[in-house]
């Protein structure tokens, strides 16, 4: 189990994750609507992706070719 401060250091705002993987923004809003793209978290109004779920996410997306 993380510590408080190393849990809080590893999520990452929507902004943040747009920034990381060239996705827009929109893009991620749309997906969590649709509830595609990385699994998130929800802290009252804050959503929150956790690095480990966006990896998870991207690697089972992985292209063969």
């Amino acid at each position: 189990m993380l510590h408080t401060k190393e849990a809080v250091d590893d999520l990452l705002t929507t902004d943040e994750l747009a920034k990381i993987t060239g996705l827009a923004v929109i893009t991620l809003i749309h997906w969590r609507g649709e509830k595609r793209g990385p699994a998130y978290v929800r802290l009252g109004r804050a959503v929150r992706y956790e690095r480990e779920a966006v990896a998870q996410f991207f690697s089972e997306h992985r292209s063969a070719a």
